[in-house]
C-alpha cells in the first residue's frame, strides 16, 4: 500500500472483501458510465482551467469543445457520441458561471499528501479545486456532477471526506481558517461556504489513522498467509450494486479460479456445465417472476427484480435520422433501440419482396423485460461518492 485514501477507509468500511479485491490484488474495475463521466468532467475542467491561466484570459467559452474532446478520448469507455455532446454543455454551462481568478487559485485537481507517522503510508487525497482568499482563509471546493440535489447535500461541512481533506489542508496551511463548498456543475449553484473546525479536522485525521492501521496490519498478515482472501469478511448489502468489481466477487464466490480446459473432454464438461446452467438460470427466473407478478418487486443487495419496460422501437429509421438533421440534433445512439422487423423489411422493400416479407413476419410491440437493475438513487438514498471513487 503506498499510500492511504478517503475511498479506500470507505471501500474497507463497506465491505472488506471489495478493498482487497481493489487495492489488494489489483483487480480492473469495471466502472458504471456516471463515474467515467465524473473523471471526464474533472479532467475537461482542469483542462479549462489550465488554458486560462496560459492564456491570462478570465473566461473563454470557445475553449469549451476543445478541452472537452481532449479529455473524453483520454479515456477508455464505451461512452457514445451524445455523452459527449452532453458533456460538452456541462463545462460550457461551468464555463458561462465561473470565471479565473489566479490570485486566489491556489490548484486544480491537486493531489496533497500527509503523513500519517507510526510507519504508515502518507495519506492522499485529490482536491477538485482550492482556493486562497485575501485574507488567507483556504475553501475547499467539490464538484459534483449528479442531476440531482438532496438535502444532504446541503451540509458539507458534515461530509466525512471534505473533514479528511480539511484535515488534509491543514498540514499545508496550518494557520490558515478552512472551509468547504459543494459545486453543482450541472445546475450553477453552490453551496455556502461552511467552516470545518480544527477539531473536527483533527478527528478526522485520526479516524484516518485508526483505519490505515487497520488495513494496514491485515496486508501485513495476508503476505504471509495461504488464502489470503479469508481475512477480508464479504458483506452482502446495497453497497455491492455499486461496488466495481463485483464481478470478480461474484466469480469467486461461485466459479472456478480457471475456466480454461485443458483437454476435448474438460472443453466438453464445460459446454454441458454451461447449458445446464442457463437452464437453472431460465427456471430461477421464470419462478422469480411469477413471484413478483404476484408480490411486487424484489429488492437485494442494492438491486431490484421487476419488469422493466424496454425502450420504443424506432419504426422508420430514416425518417428518425432525417427529423433530427431537420432539428440540428445530434443523433441519441444510446437512447434508440431498432426494431430488427423494420431493418429487415427496409432489405426486402429494396428487392421487391415486402409483401412476402410481411406474410412471413409480424412486427412485435415493445414489452417489459423481466431483469434485475440498480434501484434509483432517489429510492436507495445511497448516491455514491462519485469522482472520489474514480480517482482513488
Amino acid at each position: 500500500m503506498k499510500h492511504f485514501s478517503h475511498t479506500q477507509g470507505e471501500t474497507f468500511r463497506r465491505c472488506p472483501r471489495s478493498w482487497w479485491l481493489r487495492y489488494g490484488k489489483g483487480i480492473v474495475e469495471r466502472k458504471p458510465d456516471y463515474l467515467i463521466e465524473g473523471s471526464i468532467l474533472h479532467k475537461a475542467i482542469q483542462r479549462y482551467h489550465e488554458h486560462l491561466r496560459q492564456t491570462g484570459n478570465d473566461s473563454d467559452l470557445s475553449a469549451v469543445e476543445g478541452v472537452t474532446r481532449q479529455a473524453f478520448f483520454d479515456y477508455a469507455h464505451e461512452l457514445g457520441p451524445d455523452s459527449l455532446v452532453d458533456l460538452q454543455q456541462v463545462v460550457w454551462t461551468y464555463a458561462d458561471s465561473h470565471e479565473f481568478h489566479p490570485d486566489t487559485w491556489a490548484g486544480i485537481e491537486w493531489r496533497m499528501e500527509r503523513a500519517l507517522g507510526d510507519g504508515l503510508p502518507p495519506f492522499l487525497g485529490v482536491l477538485d479545486l482550492v482556493t486562497l482568499d485575501e485574507a488567507g482563509a483556504v475553501t475547499i471546493v467539490d464538484f459534483k456532477s449528479s442531476r440531482v440535489i438532496r438535502a444532504a447535500d446541503e451540509r458539507p461541512a458534515q461530509s466525512a471526506q471534505l473533514q479528511a481533506y480539511a484535515w488534509l489542508v491543514m498540514g499545508a496551511y496550518p494557520q490558515a481558517e478552512v472551509g468547504v463548498q459543494l459545486d453543482f456543475i450541472r445546475h450553477r449553484w453552490r453551496t455556502e461556504r461552511q467552516v470545518i473546525s480544527r477539531e473536527e479536522a483533527e478527528a478526522a485525521g485520526r479516524d484516518l489513522v485508526a483505519h490505515c492501521k487497520l488495513v494496514a496490519e491485515l496486508e501485513q498478515q495476508a503476505a504471509q498467509a495461504d488464502k489470503p482472501e479469508r481475512l477480508f469478511t464479504r458483506l452482502q448489502g446495497p453497497a455491492c450494486a455499486g461496488c466495481t468489481v463485483r464481478w470478480a466477487c461474484l466469480r469467486e464466490r461461485h466459479f472456478p479460479k480457471t475456466l480454461r480446459p485443458d483437454t476435448p473432454e474438460q472443453v466438453q464438461r464445460l459446454a454441458r456445465k454451461t447449458i445446464a446452467l442457463e437452464a437453472l438460470v431460465k427456471d430461477y427466473k421464470a419462478a422469480l417472476k411469477a413471484l413478483v407478478e404476484e408480490q411486487g418487486p424484489v429488492d437485494v443487495d442494492g438491486t431490484r427484480w421487476d419488469n422493466w419496460q424496454t425502450l420504443r422501437p424506432v419504426a422508420d429509421v430514416e425518417e428518425f435520422a432525417a427529423a433530427c438533421e431537420r432539428e440540428g440534433l445530434p443523433f441519441p445512439w444510446r437512447a434508440v433501440q431498432f426494431d430488427s422487423y423494420a431493418l429487415k423489411r427496409r432489405w426486402f422493400e429494396g428487392q421487391g419482396y415486402a409483401p412476402l416479407y410481411d406474410a412471413i413476419a409480424q412486427d412485435k410491440p415493445s414489452r417489459p423485460r423481466f431483469d434485475h437493475r440498480p434501484i434509483p438513487e432517489e429510492a436507495s438514498g445511497d448516491a455514491g461518492e462519485g469522482q472520489e471513487q474514480a480517482q482513488a
